[in-house]
Formats: structure tokens, sequence, C-alpha cells
């Protein structure tokens, strides 16, 4: 089980209807950015977690599966992530190191991995290198 999500993030959840209710949280970390994609959702918190929800067609939540989630989860053993991006049906994110992750939907080459398979998990784009910025569309993804 993910230990408890941050309480500031259960407002944002709660404010995209995902949530009837509130929900209670001990606040451990602070929200320091959110990124949008099509159809899922994740935070990034001062601590260098990430936590994603929503559809998770081709695992672009990075949990290593394709279930859907109502609430966030935190992507385990991801940690240290300093920028995210979210396209429409895959995710990337920069790590301390300058090194760029991607993960869900490899249509169109999208994860920059050489294949267009997807990827349930976080995975290292290798042959770049100090990356300081990513942005992710609907078919594409620049660092």
């Amino acid at each position: 089980m993910s230990p408890a999500f941050p309480t500031r993030l259960v407002a944002a959840v709660f404010l995209t209807g995902l949530l009837s209710a509130p929900v209670l949280a001990q606040p451990r970390e602070r929200v320091v950015e959110f990124a949008l994609g099509g159809e899922h959702s994740c935070a990034r918190t001062d601590a260098g977690h990430v936590w994603c929800w929503g559809l998770n067609w081709s695992g672009r939540l990075g949990l290593g599966d394709t279930e859907q989630r109502l609430l966030p989860e935190r992507i385990p053993d991801f940690d240290g992530v300093t920028r995210l991006s979210m396209g429409e049906n895959h995710s990337c994110a920069i790590r301390t190191g300058a090194d760029l992750w991607c993960w869900g939907s490899g249509s169109g080459w999208v994860l920059g991995l050489g294949d267009q398979n997807s990827r349930s998990v976080p995975t290292r784009v290798t042959g770049i290198g100090d990356v300081v910025s990513v942005g992710t569309g609907v078919h594409h993804t620049c660092a």
C-alpha cells in the first residue's frame, strides 16, 4: 500500500470530480507541480515523488499495470523527480541528474526509446543527457 498522499492533492482530485467527498490525510509532502494529460494527471511533491491518477491505458500512470486509479497513487521506486510533463497517452519526467524518463503509450515513438512499445513503468531515455526541460503533446515529446 502506498503511503498517505499529500493533503493538498486531495483538493485537486476533489475539484476534478473524481471523488464525491474529500478524503482526509496527514500532510507529509507539499505538491509543487501538477501535470495534466489525456484523461490522466500527476503531481510532483517537494520530496521528488510522483503521484498519478486517472485512466491508465498503455500504463500511462507509471504504476506497472493498466488499471485506472480514482485516487492518487505514488509511482514506486521513482524518486528525485524535478519536472513532469504529460502527453495524451504518455508521461515523462526529469530526475535529479538531468535524466529523462518516459512511460505509457509508445505509439509514434513518443517515448524516445527506439520502438513503439508501451511501458507501464518509468523507463530511462538513453542517448540524451543534461535534460533541463521536457514538453509532451498528443503525438510528440521534446527535451
